[in-house]
């Protein structure tokens, strides 16, 4: 009996290891994961910030080229005058 129940722990204490290592296998694949997906996060925000300056230069230079034509046409019209 008593042989039965160390063979039983034994069992047990293996499959317990086994456990363990498949559950830090899967804890380093998950926190590899996460820090993949921490790099893409930096990286798609260095990509918007990017996008949002040149957006802004765009909307600055769109609203000269407004100013521009406004000015144009006022132009054009005190010359009919």
């Amino acid at each position: 009996m008593r042989l039965l129940k160390r063979l039983a722990e034994k069992v047990l204490i293996d499959d317990l290891r086994r456990l363990d290592k498949h559950i830090d296998k899967s804890i380093e694949l998950h926190e590899l994961k996460l820090r993949k997906l921490g790099e893409l996060i930096k990286s798609l925000e260095a990509e918007n910030n990017q996008l949002k300056r040149e957006n802004a230069t765009l909307e600055t230079e769109l609203r000269a080229i407004k100013q521009e034509r406004i000015f144009s046409k006022r132009k054009k019209k005190s010359k009919r005058k």
